[in-house]
């Protein structure tokens, strides 16, 4: 990990050390490690000139793994708490990792995950897309900037990282780019659960994608007619298209198998064993 950091950051050794702290916390028992990583915090910002240009970014890799339980309200309030007061009187950006409950999308793990949701001011999400070996990262939150578009990345040997992936290469792994991109586009307007007019959604499709209408009507009624399957922020969907007045569209969600649910069930349960008095 240390020699991909150096690598990506181009700073020597030195500059790096000078830059860049490891507190590791693997041999610290888990009861203890919230007031270990306090201590951590007092002594970093004592290191540092407190000043308006200097920030202290502080990356929890995985957070879940700084508390017993993460369904657990009042030790997520604990941590929650934490990470509050330390940004009191100084400038701390907090990157928090945390993994999606499996089979769920969108569902960061137990109340832990929501109450950070709740208060990050950013939500970032990197998952698998249904190409193989391609990865797609999502604003799914912003409170302080628009929410860009996704970007799809795939892993390069010679960087030995996760890079953009570029329209021809998309080209070269899926057979049809445009329904792909078009399911996108889809999903990112997130209007699941409510219809939208075919003028409304032509006028968005057309700004998104830069496509001719005529195209956009001719592979809109094939993901429909095929019944086409993509990610949204609901879940899995497919589009569907509804007559009366006026042509509308809407997403329609795909029933959550049993496995599934019974996944999330086990999932929301943490099982530690007791801690001795």
């Amino acid at each position: 990990m240390l020699k991909q950091i150096l690598l990506d950051s181009k700073l020597t050794k030195e500059e790096l050390k000078s830059k860049f702290t490891i507190l590791p916390f693997s041999e610290i028992s888990r009861g203890d490690r919230l007031e270990v990583m306090g201590a951590q915090y007092r002594d970093l910002k004592s290191s540092i000139t407190e000043s308006p240009n200097n920030t202290l970014i502080i990356i929890l890799d995985i957070v879940s793994d700084f508390i017993l339980d993460f369904n657990n309200l009042q030790l997520t309030y604990q941590l929650t708490d934490l990470l509050n007061s330390s940004t009191n009187g100084f400038n701390i950006t907090y990157m928090v990792v945390l993994h999606e409950n499996p089979g769920v999308s969108d569902k960061a793990r137990g109340h832990l995950g929501t109450e950070l949701a709740n208060k990050a001011s950013t939500v970032l999400q990197i998952a698998a897309t249904e190409i193989n070996e391609v990865y797609k990262i999502s604003i799914k939150k912003s409170r302080m900037t628009e929410k860009y578009k996704p970007i799809l990345l795939q892993f390069d040997k010679d960087a030995n990282n996760l890079v953009v992936l570029s329209d021809s290469e998309l080209a070269d792994k899926i057979d049809d780019p445009d329904c792909f991109k078009l399911c996108e586009a889809l999903s990112a307007k997130t209007f699941t659960q409510a219809k939208i007019e075919r003028k409304d959604l032509f006028e968005y499709l057309i700004q998104e994608l830069g496509w001719s209408e005529r195209k956009i009507h001719a592979k809109v009624t094939f993901i429909i007619n095929s019944k086409k399957e993509f990610d949204s922020e609901y879940g899995r969907v497919y589009l569907k298209k509804t007559r009366g007045t006026t042509t509308q569209f809407e997403l329609e969600l795909l029933e959550l198998p049993d496995r599934a649910e019974n996944q999330l069930s086990n999932e929301d349960t943490y099982n530690q064993p007791p801690v001795p008095a």
